[in-house]
C-alpha cells in the first residue's frame, strides 16, 4: 500500500497499455488500408502510429465513459 510504489507502477502499466494498443491499432490500420510492405523506413510509419495513437486514447475513452455512465463515479468500485 506504500504510494511511492505504487503510483510510479501504475503509471508505468497506463503507458505501456497506450503502446500495446497503438502498435496494435496501427498494425491494424496498416491492414485494412492494404498498405502493408509499402514502408522503406521508420519514418514512413509515423503517420500510421499516430492514427494508432489516436484510435487507442479513442478507445479508452469510449470505455471510461461507459464505465462511468454505469456506476456514476470515475473511480469504479473501489475506493483508494
Amino acid at each position: 500500500g506504500n504510494p511511492l510504489l505504487l503510483y510510479p507502477l501504475i503509471l508505468l502499466s497506463a503507458a505501456g497499455l497506450i503502446q500495446l494498443l497503438t502498435i496494435l491499432y496501427g498494425v491494424i490500420w496498416i491492414m485494412l488500408l492494404r498498405k502493408e510492405n509499402s514502408f522503406n523506413t521508420w519514418h514512413d510509419l509515423g503517420w500510421w502510429g499516430i492514427a494508432g495513437f489516436g484510435t487507442a486514447l479513442t478507445q479508452v475513452l469510449v470505455i471510461d465513459l461507459v464505465r462511468y455512465s454505469l456506476t456514476g463515479t470515475w473511480s469504479g468500485f473501489l475506493n483508494y
